[in-house]
């Protein structure tokens, strides 16, 4: 499963009826100090503890315990009054939660503005609007499956999901109560609604385990955030409680220990053992939605304990007060903070959830329990419209400053001298190079403006991007290099690095120009996240008697597509392109999609190798020795079936990886670049394909001198933005990459040419 920040608990009644004229259940200590046991398994997740690998477990408990504790109230209410009034039951569920969540949603907003990046405030008061209307987890879901999307930076309303999946829950449960309830009093007191009650729930439950089992493995990411993927756990709690109803709570003490120790083993030793790669929540989440159902089944007798006691001392029944408070506040707080001083170590994540307690007491105080205990707002009327003045209000700012937040434009030509894109046009096949040497491009030339562009901005560039002039050899230099724009400003006439380049950090001139948006072409070549199928339209064909290659990876290889292919024109080489979004050629982690890619791919080159298969890959920051052993190894295994063939494998070293977005930087500091430049050490953390080239024969294209060539990185190098985002290389500045990747390119091709 995909590391997705999660979780926001939603704590239920403490006392059932909550001022309603509901009757009052016995208040559960053992219930509350399982609140204390998911928020504290949650906030240290959030903080980074090592060994805590599947903290998010704590959202199990919730949904379990909430299941349970909503089904109990409402079954009870049906007993005492022969109905369930599902006014004054939203009308308690908004007085419990609303107040609190207006707070923080205000909070948050208003702190994004000072805080956050300009470019990403409008993505936040969106979020924020979603999480008030508690649709934040289909919009994550959404985001999950748009790849370009699924690449932003963490949200502060992140955590709102799990709010969101309760609410939706708070919705549906209750009406399925009243129907399968419905019927004259003697048919509740008969009893017959037992059976009637047990096997609806027992369906609901089966039904949506099945469906999140599909779901997660066929769409890990966006599954996890589904409330269809999430009902089977309040069912489980609502079973408990049925049964509990009709049958009586469990009374034999021993057993009751027993499986409350048994349970609080399950929870705790899932939060360190289950695998956060594995898909979620399917089969692992059975783990901690049991655990918690056994743990409710005996805790109210395991309390009696020595073990029990101490679970609900004081101390640990206040964290359980403050769950909903401190989950509200924590994640902001930890977004807020990695913005400020950059990624948090576990020391630092922890003194940021822990300081979390303080606005979490205040709320708690000086909002929550006023509300939720007054008279004043006890009348169900009264509660419901608190909420909605209170929904409103959010909505609206919420609303208003997504539409008055900055947005990028579109880039055009006028702009940005770079944007013509040299990919051959689609013709459903593969592209033959052009039959007149002369009409072939330039190495490193860009295609200009239209010549008809009345914009006098970019007129130097656009006059000279396809100029050239003789070197002192008497070889043509490519515009990019008179102009020494981007890379090209690190290298001399030859295209050799320059021994100590210079950095300028002022220019008149940026391209991109900060605040435009520009979907490169080469997006059309590569099969999307959900699809297995392989791309073609790009392949280039040179003919049986020419070299012939192969880029094959994810993103991170789309990047070099566009120069790659008019490498392989301007050398009359054949290319085959082998590109997915999310998706090296790596089995350590792959979605099913990706898996049947990659075995696509994998016979493809087999059965019709090709003479060099350029390999690239975008690889997360690898921190622990065990972790980069298993994607370095995933490697390994992938290209293994390459081996077999005759095929060189060319691995393209992946990007450096910067700590932040670089064009929300440029946007934000674009008279102080400095601010945007990042440790060069910390960047280059990833590489674990670099690392799995062992064999002799395998050879690497490394141009991380061109993209870092000073420490600390620079954010704009040579008047070109480097990165487009946290991670990708800009298209312009691969543009200037060019001349460098077919030089080293081209002395491979030559070797082995020479070999043979």
């Amino acid at each position: 499963m995909t590391a997705i920040p999660t979780l926001l608990p939603m704590p239920a009644e403490q006392l059932h009826g909550g001022g309603t004229g509901g009757v009052k259940a016995a208040f559960r200590l053992d219930i509350q100090a399982m609140r204390a046991l998911a928020v504290v398994l949650v906030l240290l997740w959030h903080a980074g503890l090592p060994g805590l690998q599947a903290g998010y477990i704590g959202v199990d408990v919730f949904f379990v315990v909430s299941g349970y504790l909503i089904t109990g109230l409402l079954l009870r209410e049906r007993g005492d009054t022969g109905t369930i009034k599902i006014t004054e039951f939203y009308a308690r569920r908004a007085r419990r939660l609303l107040p609190v969540a207006f707070v923080v949603t205000v909070a948050t907003l208003v702190a994004s503005l000072l805080i956050m990046p300009s470019l990403r405030q409008r993505s936040i008061a969106l979020d924020g609007l979603a999480s008030t209307l508690y649709v934040q987890n289909w919009r994550l879901a959404g985001q999950a499956v748009d790849y370009g999307a699924s690449q932003v930076a963490a949200s502060p309303f992140q955590h709102y999901w799990s709010l969101s999946v309760e609410e939706q829950f708070y919705v549906f449960w209750p009406l399925m109560l009243l129907v399968v309830l419905s019927g004259g009093s003697g048919f509740f007191r008969s009893g017959r609604y037992r059976s009637r009650l047990l096997t609806v729930m027992a369906v609901i439950c089966v039904a949506s385990f099945a469906y999140s089992m599909w779901d997660s493995y066929d769409s890990p990411d966006p599954a996890y955030f589904a409330t269809t993927n999430r009902v089977w756990q309040f069912a489980a709690g609502g079973l408990l409680a049925s049964a509990e109803s009709a049958y009586g709570p469990l009374r034999r003490r021993g057993l009751a220990i027993g499986l409350a120790a048994v349970g609080l083993v399950m929870l705790i030793g899932g939060a360190i053992a289950i695998d956060p790669d594995a898909p979620y929540p399917g089969l692992s989440a059975l783990l901690p939605t049991i655990g918690t159902a056994i743990l409710l089944a005996g805790g109210a007798i395991a309390v009696s304990t020595a073990i029990g006691g101490w679970l609900t001392s004081r101390p640990i029944l206040r964290l359980g007060d403050l769950s909903y408070s401190l989950y509200l506040w924590h994640w902001p707080m930890l977004v807020f903070a990695q913005e400020i001083i950059g990624p948090l170590s576990a020391t630092e994540g922890l003194v940021i959830v822990t300081a979390a307690i303080v606005p979490s007491l205040l709320t708690e105080r000086l909002v929550e329990r006023p509300i939720r205990f007054s008279k004043r707002f006890a009348p169900w009327r009264v509660g419901l419209a608190l909420g909605a003045v209170l929904m409103v209000a959010s909505a609206g700012l919420a609303f208003g400053l997504a539409n008055t937040a900055p947005t990028l434009r579109e880039a055009d030509e006028a702009d940005n001298p770079f944007l013509a894109d040299s990919i051959q046009p689609e013709t459903g096949g593969v592209q033959e190079p052009p039959s007149d040497p002369g009409d072939r491009p330039v190495a490193g030339e860009v295609a200009t403006a239209d010549e008809n562009s009345d914009d006098a901005t970019n007129a130097e560039a656009e006059a000279a991007v396809t100029d050239t002039v003789p070197n002192a050899d008497g070889a043509a230099v490519p515009g990019l290099a008179r102009l020494q724009l981007g890379a090209e400003s690190l290298l001399d006439e030859t295209g050799v690095p320059l021994p100590n380049p210079t950095i300028e950090y002022e220019f008149d001139q940026i391209y991109p120009e900060p605040g435009t948006k520009y979907v490169p072409p080469a997006f059309r070549c590569r099969s999307s996240v959900e699809s297995e199928s392989i791309v073609v339209d790009c392949n280039v064909d040179a003919g049986p008697e020419r070299p012939r290659l192969a880029l094959v990876g994810d993103s991170h290889a789309l990047q070099w597509m566009p120069i790659v292919q008019d490498i392989a024109i301007r050398n009359n080489w054949s290319i085959d392109f082998y590109l997915k979004a999310a998706c090296a050629l790596n089995v350590a982690e792959r979605s099913p999609s990706c898996g049947a890619w990659i075995t696509k791919v994998q016979a493809e080159l087999v059965e019709d190798p090709p003479d060099f298969i350029l390999l690239s890959g975008g690889d997360p920051w690898l921190d622990s020795e065990s972790e980069r052993d298993r994607v370095t190894q995933g490697y390994v295994d992938a290209w293994q079936p390459l081996r077999q063939t005759d095929s060189q494998l060319v691995v393209i070293a992946d990007s450096p990886r910067p700590d932040k977005d670089i064009r929300e930087c440029v946007f934000d500091n674009g008279s102080n670049l400095r601010s945007c430049s990042f440790d060069q050490e910390e960047a280059q953390r990833s590489g674990a394909n670099l690392e799995a080239a062992t064999q002799p024969d395998d050879v690497t294209l490394d141009l991380a001198d061109l993209i870092c060539p000073v420490d600390p990185c620079p954010a704009v190098i040579g008047q070109v933005v480097v990165f487009r985002d946290s991670n990708h290389l800009s298209q312009e500045y691969v543009r200037t990459l060019e001349r460098p990747f077919e030089q080293r390119l081209s002395e491979i091709v030559a070797a082995a040419a020479a070999d043979a």
